[in-house]
């Protein structure tokens, strides 16, 4: 179902923020949906088949449409510079491919009645697509061939007079949402072979616009703006923010929503929402994308009287302050913390006896975008690794698959330590942290907790445990705030380590 309206060209006044900047856009016709795979790579799309392509962020645009494509056009979602998909209504919907970017199209779907509401390609090959109701079932397709083809993903009952709207859709991996008319939002965990209706404020009774960050975090936009951390069971509207939400867009910690003729943005993960932009006179915004490349990034918003606004900036990476490597018994251990992290997938781990040819041996996973210090650890098992000397390094991924490769540690395979005791983390605490230790062989291990002047507070390991990198809790809810000590004793070794409580 359509969510917009096609505006003649207008002259206007504008009221601009510093950060965005208006755009030259050969268009004369309204426009309707935006997707940037990166920061210089952007498609839209408008009225009568105009559809418009930059690969210079924004510097120069090129109608791209061509003559196969003539009725509206109401979704846009792009792979690259090459790879781009389109549908169209009314009457019978169809989505269109070009992997040529749009010298040529090629219509891979059509349904006559239909109307195609969004498609997400996740990867090259991988997406989804949407559309409303047919004889009292939703249009729900998947592809596994980078849209060459398209088939359905399922049956999918609608409720009533359901209908989605145009560009309300999101989808993370597996997990996929689409917006509707009837104060719900349908969502799918396993790529569209189920669904289940989540229920959202009454008084939200559309759902223009939604965007998800990662498989919990997201918000909706219609009458209201909702919040979800928890995969869209719960909403929680957002205070002042009503009224016409048609489009939503993320990076990080940066969020952005259009409503009519204004973009507003958030830079504490949607905590607290101010107005970016503000254009006068006659005419909305229709639709956001956000495009990212390494940590640069560009927003580009387009409006029914054929405007495009963009606006570039930047954001701090991952930063790693610290990483190193020990060997114990026959593990090589490795800990590193970051400071902030921005878009952060993981990161991969990798070995080398030579710092020339270098094998991933295993991956842990990030924290997307937060500004809280986290600490990692990975270890593996290196005895059948025939090198003296062992070299690691990490190669951290962001969501958009840009990586960006560590320094390198380096451990001794032959000099190898029997037991370890590391500092806790965070410290100080309030009321929890983690204390990690090490053990090279199956032993009995005593790990107690002390006060200031010596007495046990707490007894967190007493027992046999495995060979290897263990980690354990503990929380300080009912002590007060001071210093405390943990002591580590197995098969002789002891050794004790300082941590602060702090309420």
């Amino acid at each position: 179902m359509k969510n917009w309206f096609f505006l003649a060209l207008l002259l206007l006044t504008s009221s601009v923020f510093a950060q965005w900047t208006s755009q030259t856009s050969p268009s004369l016709v309204g426009l309707v949906s935006v997707s940037a795979p990166s920061k210089s790579v952007c498609w839209i799309g408008g009225g009568s088949g105009v559809v418009l392509r930059t690969t210079d962020g924004g510097t120069t645009w090129t109608n791209v449409g061509g003559s196969s494509i003539v009725d509206d056009i109401y979704v846009v979602n792009a792979v690259d510079a090459n790879t781009c998909f389109v549908s169209t209504s009314p009457g019978a919907t169809n989505i269109f491919r070009t992997t040529n970017g749009g010298s040529t199209w090629t219509k891979v779907y059509t349904a006559n009645p239909g109307f195609i509401d969004g498609i997400c390609m996740i990867s090259a090959t991988n997406g989804y697509a949407m559309g409303d109701p047919q004889a009292g079932k939703w249009v729900t397709l998947k592809t596994t061939d980078g849209g060459a083809t398209w088939a359905s993903s399922a049956q999918l009952s609608a409720v009533g007079a359901e209908a989605g709207w145009n560009n309300a859709m999101s989808a993370v991996g597996n997990n996929i949402w689409f917006g509707t008319n009837n104060a719900r939002v349908y969502r799918s965990t396993d790529a569209g072979a189920t669904w289940v209706a989540q229920t959202h404020p009454a008084a939200d009774t559309n759902t223009f616009g939604l965007c998800f960050k990662d498989a919990n975090k997201g918000f909706v936009g219609g009458n209201a703006l909702l919040g979800t951390t928890n995969a869209g069971a719960n909403w929680t509207a957002v205070t002042g923010k009503t009224d016409s939400i048609s489009g939503i867009a993320n990076v990080g910690t940066n969020w952005w929503y259009i409503r009519q003729a204004a973009i507003y943005k958030s830079t504490d993960d949607g905590a607290t929402w101010a107005q970016d932009l503000f254009v006068s006179g006659v005419g909305a915004f229709n639709h956001i994308s956000v495009g990212v490349s390494g940590n640069q990034y560009t927003v580009y918003a387009v409006r029914n009287d054929a405007k495009i606004y963009k606006y570039s900036a930047s954001f701090t990476p991952v930063e790693l302050s610290s990483f190193s490597a020990r060997v114990i018994g026959n593990f090589a251990q490795l800990s590193w913390a970051t400071a902030s992290e921005q878009n952060n997938q993981g990161f991969e781990i990798q070995r080398s006896s030579d710092m020339n040819s270098w094998k991933t041996v295993g991956f842990v996973k990030g924290n997307g975008s937060t500004t809280n210090r986290n600490a990692y650890t990975y270890q593996e098992d290196i005895s059948a690794v025939n090198s003296q000397v062992v070299y690691y390094r990490l190669r951290q991924l962001d969501y958009n698959g840009d990586a960006t490769v560590s320094k390198t540690v380096e451990v001794n395979n032959k000099v190898k330590a029997s037991f370890a005791l590391d500092q806790n983390y965070p410290n100080p605490f309030n009321p929890t942290t983690t204390i990690s230790y090490s053990v090279a062989n199956e032993q009995f291990v005593s790990l107690k907790v002390y006060n200031a002047i010596g007495v046990e507070v707490a007894s967190l390991v007493n027992g046999i445990v495995p060979a290897g990198l263990h980690k354990v809790g503990f929380d300080a809810t009912k002590l007060g705030s001071g210093i405390y000590y943990y002591t580590l004793k197995v098969d002789g070794f002891v050794k004790t380590n300082k941590m602060t409580v702090l309420k």
